[in-house]
């Protein structure tokens, strides 16, 4: 669904997807990097992966050294299927330039455009938002069974300089996200469902009036800064159809937007409330995502300290 409003277009995706965060995929190490690697000139990891879960979604955080000089990694994910936003504090890149990263071996890197500032204590660094693994051919990852392989996350830009994490496997790390993101449901009353079941999951009703209502703060804001790009939405709605949660997991869209994207979700949206196999209404999930564009982009079918948010 595309929605105008003058020159600009938002686009409302109401089935759980993986957005394109990147503009290009499947991209080859730099012979920058590969030298990194073949020379063993790679940031080692100096403790395991740490755990935070916060309200807008769960994180892995991992320290890194080569030579004194220090990277702070971080994964964090709202949902499984959902992008991931990484931070990468420490490696010298521009937040102003487009990079390239992924996890090797993979299914090659993905191109970023839309880059953040972050920062832990006095150190800077970047974030971005995009798949472990980019698709190939249209078609998505096995991601669980490639993130049992990887030995590095790569990192380049078009300035010959890259950096190499030895984060190893990286299976271990998406399993905790994704237990992180089921306790965080389970709190909200959310209980999984099995494929047999039955039932009735929860549905917004009223996805093309939201269309509308949400393109308005966004027309405004657009006036203002350049906003654009994917943002995930996880809304949670009790058995007596109250909204009891709504998160945008997506740090790269200002928050003000975020924030009246949720307050819209939660006074204007019409829910048909979640039912379980008995036919008594149940807490339930669902999750859109939402298109930001100004150039009327086709909608697709689809940590604890690291970002500077507006």
């Amino acid at each position: 669904m595309r929605k105008p409003t003058s020159a600009l277009a938002i686009s409302v995706v109401t089935a759980l997807s993986a957005p394109l965060a990147a503009q290009e995929n499947n991209i080859a190490v730099s012979p920058v990097a590969q030298t990194l690697i073949d020379e063993e000139r790679i940031h080692t990891p100096q403790a395991a992966w740490s755990l935070t879960s916060a309200g807008d979604g769960c994180s892995v955080q991992r320290e890194f050294m080569l030579d004194g000089n220090h990277i702070t990694f971080v994964m964090k994910r709202l949902q499984p299927g959902m992008p991931f936003e990484y931070a990468l504090v420490g490696g010298g890149f521009d937040p102003e330039e487009e990079l390239q990263a992924g996890f090797v071996p993979g299914t090659g890197l993905a191109s970023f455009s839309r880059i953040g500032t972050a920062s832990a204590g006095s150190r800077d660094g970047v974030f971005f938002a995009g798949p472990a693994f980019p698709r190939v051919d249209g078609h998505y990852a096995d991601e669980l069974s490639l993130s049992t392989a990887t030995h590095y996350f790569v990192v380049q830009d078009g300035d010959d300089h890259a950096v190499v994490l030895r984060t190893g496997a990286v299976r271990m790390a998406i399993d905790a996200l994704k237990q992180c993101a089921d306790e965080q449901l389970a709190a909200l009353g959310v209980r999984p469902r099995g494929p047999s079941e039955g039932g009735q999951p929860l549905r917004l009703l009223n996805a093309m009036e939201i269309g509308t209502m949400i393109s308005r703060p966004y027309s405004r804001m657009a006036r203002i800064r350049k906003v654009s790009g994917e943002m995930p939405i996880r809304v949670v709605v009790d058995g007596s159809g109250t909204m009891v949660d709504c998160q945008a997991g997506d740090g790269l869209i200002p928050r003000a937007l975020r924030e009246e994207v949720c307050t819209i979700m939660r006074e204007q949206g019409e829910y048909e409330i979640a039912v379980d196999g008995d036919g008594q209404t149940v807490a339930g999930v669902f999750f859109t995502n939402i298109i930001f564009s100004s150039l009327g982009m086709t909608p697709g079918a689809d940590g604890r300290v690291y970002r500077e948010r507006d």
